[in-house]
């Protein structure tokens, strides 16, 4: 980003202050004089943005910190994973967590969106997760399946529905402006149909996500 003449890199988390430092970021950070925010947090603003969704499948608005939304350029940078509620956890996906935690929860206990996941969750998420990408279009995404895991999104879904979580390393990146043609690939490189039907492999708990983005255009 710095040598393509970004004048301000920030990035981007809401897992909180210190995610950086016990992820072993801080000296790539002050190497490339990278700015930090936590998006749980609406500082330096008073407030988060209120977006408006363009032909909303879900949520007419979408709180986002206000960082995201004047950025120049929004780079959307998962890892290539499964995941036990959206079936694929790629570009798109990964910005579901651009939403504040505080903000979408029913209870302060809760380490969830939990108001998010209420009503049919198989129905309501991919919708919302197109929701977020309407609000805050990605504009280039760069999928790292360098060294990942398998069979689901992180440690604690292992054992569930007989997820057995383990590395992997598929030692490849990918890359691209459209994130719904990348997330299509990454979908494929990863053993699946990009087109599947909703609640089928890869899809197993809801509808295909990354199809009705593409239905959305």
């Amino acid at each position: 980003a710095r040598e393509a003449g970004a004048g301000r890199i920030i990035l981007t988390e809401g897992w909180g202050e210190d995610v950086w430092a016990v992820n072993g970021y801080e000296a790539f950070i002050d190497e490339v004089g990278a700015e930090t925010v936590n998006l749980d947090e609406p500082a330096p603003a008073d407030d988060f943005a209120s977006v408006s969704v363009p032909d909303a499948l879900a949520l007419d608005t979408i709180l986002l910190h206000q960082a995201i939304v004047e950025a120049d350029a929004f780079i959307s940078v998962p890892k290539i994973k499964c995941h036990a509620s959206a079936g694929i956890t790629l570009a798109i996906k990964n910005i579901f967590g651009c939403t504040p935690l505080p903000r979408y929860r029913e209870r302060a206990r809760d380490q969830y969106r939990s108001t998010m996941h209420a009503g049919n969750l198989g129905e309501r998420l991919p919708r919302i997760l197109v929701d977020v990408l309407k609000a805050r279009p990605i504009d280039f995404a760069v999928v790292d399946g360098i060294s990942t895991i398998d069979q689901g999104e992180g440690p604690w879904v292992h054992g569930s529905s007989g997820a057995v979580i383990r590395t992997v390393e598929p030692c490849l990146l990918m890359a691209g402006r459209n994130p719904v043609a990348v997330d299509a690939v990454g979908t494929a490189v990863m053993g699946f149909d990009p087109a599947a039907p909703g609640y089928s492999d890869p899809f197993p708990s809801s509808q295909n996500h990354i199809a009705l983005a593409a239905e959305q255009g």
